[in-house]
């Protein structure tokens, strides 16, 4: 079973319009050519929602299952009160909110730690 990661925060309204099956990681990771769209958007924003591209990327190669939510979707703002997030993106995994910061190796360290205690604790189950 591959573990399920979910990644929370407003993104570019050039993705809201289209439908669920074309708003998967890969689209958004830059096999949909959608970047003339964003062109209006803070330079900031741009350079972090790269980021989250880049770590959405990362995670689709290693085998995780990438589920994106939009902030202001129910189920975003559900999100984000019962963990707490602020602002930015969080990728939560195993019920644990990781912030994607500037670096994105260590997001992906923390995202992999995350993920290996629910294995760890599943094991623990297993034996004991």
């Amino acid at each position: 079973m591959r573990e399920k990661i979910l990644v929370v925060g407003v993104f570019p309204t050039a993705f809201m319009s289209r439908c669920k099956s074309l708003c998967n990681p890969a689209h958004i990771a830059g096999l949909w050519k959608s970047y003339d769209q964003l062109q209006e958007y803070p330079k900031d924003f741009l350079e972090e929602f790269r980021r989250v591209e880049a770590v959405v990327k990362a995670l689709a190669a290693k085998g995780f299952e990438v589920r994106l939510v939009h902030a202001l979707s129910p189920l975003g703002v559900w999100l984000s009160f019962r963990h707490r997030l602020g602002s930015g993106f969080y990728a939560i995994a195993n019920k644990k909110p990781v912030k994607i910061g500037r670096n994105i190796d260590e997001t992906l360290e923390d995202i992999k730690a995350a993920t290996l205690n629910r294995v760890v604790r599943r094991l623990r189950f297993k034996i004991g």
